[in-house]
């Protein structure tokens, strides 16, 4: 039989002791034990990944490496404790202005301890107790990227990018783990690089593209443009072309915002009508679209596919993780600008409304508040915001 850990342990510290106590005088042996307990205190802390300072990278690092998708602190964590399904509570926040920023007069090192603060929080806390943390952003996959070399953000066990656009899966066990569960195949494709485990969900795509035309999307967009060049109204095309699912547009007031809106809805709802007198079996298009306020006073506009948004790709990740299962408050969705509404209204899960969100989420909260008991509005702006809206509905997870 072999020793444990434990034992050897004891008997070399014993061993220690009795060698030191013979020859060495007691102020010294003072010493040494202290030293050596210190040490293996500092050893074991490191062992069980409690230490998320040490694991972010220098400036040197980030400057040195092309990709970056948060610190891989969590998926350390996991090839010592197995996550499984369903999990105890699932987190979905926004980025910017939400689990990231910073207050008037306040440093980005001061925005930087709070985010650290979050992560400690849910490395000790929740992931022992098999949360999984997702990222829901308006952010590309590209611009989340430049977050995570910014921001000391922990890499998420899931991101959402580009107003539910598209998904990513990072926590390869809890992606095997949906892959054997999933009564469906879930059609992942691997993305993974040396360094990071990334799988993009390609079923989720399928799902969209149900639904989408996207030859007619960007004719129309074009014609938008031609009928609103006159009243400034610019719609960026990214990479010099129009984004798969995606239409933006940028206004300087909300009302020519919502107009743009509207007028792509009448279009879409035409070339739906005539379609179908065409033909029976023809798929209708649906659109969803949001409107949300810019740091510039401007407005942006975002055309979507109806079951995208944060809150269709929030669904469809639960549907993945809780299937079969009862999933009620155990989603705690946090956001602060209009493209969160859609997560945020679903009555299934306990929505937390920042204290600095923008007028018309506030207005939102101030109207429903009393018919929903899951419904929070923080004390606390961004990062401690987050905090404050996950240990409020923490006490569903025992």
């Amino acid at each position: 039989m072999f020793m444990s850990k434990k034992f050897l342990f004891f008997f070399f510290f014993l061993f220690l002791l009795v060698f030191i106590k013979v020859f060495l005088s007691s102020q010294f042996l003072t010493f040494i034990v202290v030293s050596v307990f210190s040490f293996f205190v500092w050893r074991k802390a490191n062992k069980r990944n409690l230490l998320p300072s040490s694991c972010y990278p220098s400036n040197d690092e980030k400057k040195k490496n092309g990709n970056c998708f948060g610190s891989s602190h969590l998926q350390q964590f996991y090839e010592t404790y197995n996550i499984s399904l369903p999990p105890m509570l699932v987190l979905a926040t926004d980025l910017d202005e939400t689990l990231i920023g910073v207050c008037d007069n306040e440093t980005h090192e001061q925005g930087e301890k709070r985010l650290k603060q979050f992560n400690e929080m849910w490395l000790t806390q929740y992931a022992p107790k098999n949360c999984v943390l997702v990222y829901a952003t308006g952010r590309t996959f590209e611009k989340y990227q430049l977050a995570a070399k910014e921001w000391p953000l922990l890499k998420p066990d899931i991101l959402i990018c580009q107003d539910g656009i598209k998904i990513y899966w990072f926590n390869k066990q809890l992606a095997n783990l949906v892959e054997s569960n999933f009564i469906h195949k879930s059609n992942f494709v691997d993305q993974s690089t040396q360094e990071d485990f990334i799988l993009f969900d390609k079923a989720w795509d399928e799902h969209l593209e149900e639904i989408w035309n996207q030859q007619y999307v960007e004719t129309t967009q074009s014609e938008i443009i031609s009928e609103y060049s006159s009243q400034t109204m610019t719609i960026p095309i990214q990479r010099g072309r129009v984004e798969r699912f995606f239409v933006c547009g940028i206004a300087k007031t909300r009302e020519i915002a919502m107009e743009v809106a509207k007028r792509f809805k009448d279009k879409i709802t035409q070339h739906n009508v005539e379609n179908l007198s065409k033909n029976s079996n023809f798929v209708k298009m649906d659109i969803h679209y949001t409107l949300f306020a810019r740091s510039n006073n401007s407005w942006f506009v975002t055309v979507l596919p109806s079951r995208a948004g944060k809150g269709g790709a929030v669904s469809w990740v639960q549907s993945r993780l809780y299937f079969g299962h009862n999933c009620d408050h155990k989603i705690v969705v946090c956001g602060d600008n209009e493209n969160d509404i859609s997560m945020l209204t679903k009555s299934e899960y306990c929505s937390v409304i920042m204290n600095n969100s923008t007028s018309e989420l506030i207005n939102y909260y101030e109207e429903y508040k009393h018919s929903r008991n899951n419904m929070i509005k923080t004390e606390q702006p961004r990062t401690l915001g987050v905090i404050e809206g996950l240990q409020y509905f923490s006490k569903i997870v025992k």
